[in-house]
């Protein structure tokens, strides 16, 4: 009985024990959850400049979208905006919308230009440059969101040749137009910031199903790189913005025809809406000072945030149950 006894002390004791440590586990787990939001935080907010100082913006590629988008944000703030895209009748529309007096106090609303422009094109780029030289003073910041995908979704084996010399045209050949055009006006006024749009294949991982979009991506980054260490010794930056997944015409293309429930269920968790993003990245591209970098929207810890509240996002872009269950060929 004294040996029954003794082994319940001791088990109790160790109940005891475990349920410390279980409660310390918990406390450590909180404290580290609660460190990495702090550190996310004071980065994410490092380069952020929402004053209002009437910079001077080309979007190119700005006619839907996170363009659209991004050409908002820097109205908003008081920048004044080139947008550019192929469709002249569409800009026009696109500038009175965004000087609709909805948008803002049309006092403290930046001015917008528009011209037309094929960015797969080098002289229309060329064009572009000198009308933008005509409108401001100078130039600091040329963003090029211009992008097209795969009119299929599917292997190479079903990609129409002529879009494929499209798609390479447009997302890659036309980001170094751009800046071979962009470096002769901050060249000469000694200062300026470029930004290239990242997608799907920027991170080198495999996209079987988009190959041509993510093969004209992967180069962004490399592109960046390089420019970034050619011209160190000059006052212009080069960086790449990160808006991650959105329900753009782009992803809704090639994606839609071929979702499914728990295709459905993931995009309504991974995508964010552009408006969204464009008001957390236009202030940290206003006030970045450096080269070289990936400004990322969707972060590792921002994907893990929302895979835990899963429930939040149910339906948000996607009716889940508007898709099979699985894709029938």
């Amino acid at each position: 009985q004294k040996m029954e006894t003794k082994q319940e002390t001791v088990l109790n004791q160790l109940v005891e024990l475990a349920s410390n440590n279980k409660i310390i586990s918990i406390g450590a787990t909180l404290m580290a959850l609660y460190s990495i939001r702090s550190l996310y935080r004071k980065w994410s907010g490092k380069y952020k400049d929402s004053s209002q100082k009437s910079l001077n913006v080309v979007i190119v590629g700005a006619s839907a979208g996170f363009g659209l988008a991004l050409a908002k944000q820097f109205i908003l703030l008081g920048d004044n905006v080139l947008i550019s895209s192929r469709n002249e009748y569409n800009l026009r529309n696109i500038r009175d919308d965004l000087l609709d007096p909805k948008q803002g106090n049309l006092d403290t609303l930046g001015d917008v230009h528009i011209k037309a422009c094929d960015v797969s094109n080098f002289n229309e780029v060329q064009e572009l440059g000198e009308y933008a030289k005509t409108v401001f003073d100078e130039v600091d910041m040329w963003i090029n969101t211009a992008a097209i995908s795969e009119a299929v979704y599917g292997g190479l084996d079903m990609q129409d040749m002529n879009n494929a010399r499209d798609i390479i045209n447009i997302n890659f050949l036309g980001c170094i137009y751009c800046a071979r055009v962009a470096l002769d006006i901050m060249l000469e006024q000694n200062h300026g910031k470029i930004f290239y749009c990242s997608g799907a294949g920027s991170d080198g991982n495999a996209n079987p199903h988009s190959i041509l979009y993510s093969a004209s991506k992967s180069g962004i980054h490399q592109l960046t790189a390089s420019l970034t260490k050619a011209y160190d010794h000059t006052n212009i930056l080069f960086n790449v913005i990160g808006p991650g997944m959105m329900p753009t015409q782009l992803l809704l293309n090639t994606q839609d025809q071929y979702l499914t429930k728990s295709v459905a269920r993931t995009f309504n968790i991974l995508c964010e809406d552009c408006d969204i993003v464009a008001e957390w990245m236009v202030p940290r591209m206003r006030g970045v000072n450096v080269g070289g970098l990936h400004l990322n929207y969707m972060t590792k810890t921002r994907i893990f945030c929302k895979f835990v509240t899963f429930w939040r996002h149910k339906n948000r872009f996607f009716v889940q149950d508007d898709y099979p269950d699985v894709i029938v060929d």
